[in-house]
């Protein structure tokens, strides 16, 4: 469940302290990255873990959108195809970390991917989102993370800078989502989320029999569904059902963006791709999510998949 009580003061949030000690040292990478695209919205990310050999990780990892714009994305847990990988503790495929500038300048979508475990956001675990307006910290399985959106020309020196203002004084959070209802919360906080989003046991929607025209197979869902955001893979926990084995427990996610989808591969083995008027997008590693139009084609390990969206 999601706590809706108030968050705590910033002095106890000492989870993350070792990464933003860290983060002159293993920023400086990312800087120089930077400066090749200044010109683009990016994500920054920075987390501190323990890997299956009980070491000490530090990683800092930087995405620029593309020329034409559009969201960036990374993804978190153990498998080795997600960017932040081998994390003890963390599911296959645990958390997906989004900054769309386009739509949200400034801010962080953190969405637990149905684990089990959810996501720790000061001393509170289970959550499964966490929305923040310039820096977003969390964690997942051994790992801490701080997340930071770089606006258009903003250096990482910048950035980093904002992180520790963030972490030290909390900020107003004005209600960003339509569909969130007012609560108090500080700059980076938990959101609450529809129950039937995240209840016990996932309703598997029904999939379609395959469409002759395009020759692909039809997932169904509704509207609601479309905009608490729709999970696609094998695992009991997603939705489509098994389509086929080369397609990952979990895959891709999807979720409704305005008149358009917004979709995020999620560290699949086989790869994810897009068909949207002609064009081809390969979702993958330095490109992980896209914004497409509804009756765009998804392709899941090569199989095409399309929305049948109701209600």
């Amino acid at each position: 469940m999601l706590t809706r009580t108030s968050l705590a003061p910033a002095r106890a949030r000492t989870s993350l302290n070792p990464v933003l000690e860290r983060l002159d040292v293993v920023t400086a990478e990312v800087a120089a990255l930077r400066r090749a695209a200044p010109e683009r919205a990016a994500l920054v990310v920075v987390a501190s873990w323990r890997d299956e050999h009980q070491r000490e990780r530090v990683g800092c990892w930087l995405r620029s959108a593309p020329p034409e714009g559009g969201p960036v994305a990374v993804a978190l847990g153990a498998h080795l195809e997600c960017d932040v990988n081998g994390v003890l503790g963390a599911s296959l495929r645990h958390a997906l970390v989004v900054h769309d500038h386009d739509s949200r300048p400034g801010c962080i979508d953190v969405l637990d991917l149905r684990t089990r475990e959810g996501l720790r956001h000061d001393g509170d675990h289970g959550v499964r989102r966490v929305l923040a307006e310039g820096v977003a910290r969390f964690g997942a399985g051994s790992s801490d993370v701080l997340a930071l959106p770089l606006a258009p020309g903003e250096r990482v020196h910048d950035g980093v800078e904002r992180a520790r203002d963030a972490v030290e004084l909390p900020l107003a959070f004005p209600d960003t989502d339509e569909r969130v209802g007012a609560v108090e919360r500080s700059a980076c906080g938990p959101v609450p989320m529809p129950s039937r989003a995240w209840r016990a046991g996932v309703t598997r929607v029904s999939v379609c029999a395959s469409d002759e025209a395009s020759g692909a197979v039809r997932v169904s869902v509704d509207e609601l569904e479309l905009h608490e955001g729709v999970l696609l893979g094998r695992d009991e926990r997603c939705d489509g059902g098994d389509i086929d084995g080369r397609i990952s427990r979990v895959h891709l996610w999807v979720r409704a963006r305005g008149s358009r989808l917004l979709v995020a591969d999620v560290g699949s083995t086989n790869g994810s791709a897009v068909l949207d008027a002609g064009r081809r997008v390969a979702l993958a590693r330095g490109r992980r999510a896209m914004t497409c139009a509804r009756d765009a084609t998804l392709l899941l390990a090569g199989i095409p998949v399309t929305l049948r969206v109701t209600g």
